[in-house]
C-alpha cells in the first residue's frame, strides 16, 4: 500500500513536469517561427 500511494504523487510529478517541458518547446518552437516571419517581410 505504501508503495503504490509514493507513486502516485511521483507519477503526477512526472507528468505535470513533461506537460510544461512540452509546453516550453512549443512556445520555443513557435518564437523561433516568429522570428523567421519577421526577417521574411524586414528583407
Amino acid at each position: 500500500k505504501n508503495m503504490i500511494t509514493n507513486l502516485i504523487p511521483t507519477m503526477q510529478n512526472t507528468i505535470a513536469t513533461q506537460a510544461v517541458t512540452s509546453v516550453l518547446n512549443v512556445i520555443q518552437v513557435i518564437e523561433e517561427a516568429i522570428r523567421k516571419i519577421h526577417a521574411l517581410f524586414s528583407s
